[in-house]
């Protein structure tokens, strides 16, 4: 069974945010609610959910799609780079 709550923490951790500032800053721009009544940062699952389950259908301009998508083109072009050197390091050999 999963918690009714999850802390800011766990929410950035959840999301794969290498800081809380980027939970703080949906907080502000009304995207997620905290849980006013607990006194330190909490956030109600079933919003949480609420918000991943929006990607399967997502706006290409939410900002959990655009994360998602920013991960995506950087492992992509790290991707890209690995085999643009091992294509040069191949040309030198040959020639």
């Amino acid at each position: 069974m999963e918690k009714a709550l999850i802390s800011r923490k766990s929410l950035a951790e959840r999301w794969d945010y290498d800081s809380t500032r980027a939970i703080v800053d949906m907080e502000q721009e009304g995207i997620i609610t905290r849980i006013p009544e607990v006194s330190s940062p909490r956030y109600s699952m079933e919003e949480i959910l609420k918000i991943e389950n929006l990607g399967k259908e997502a706006n290409p301009l939410s900002p959990l799609e655009r994360r998602r998508l920013e991960k995506k083109i950087e492992s992509l072009e790290d991707e890209l780079n690995f085999y643009k050197d091992k294509v040069t390091n191949i040309k030198t050999i040959l020639m």
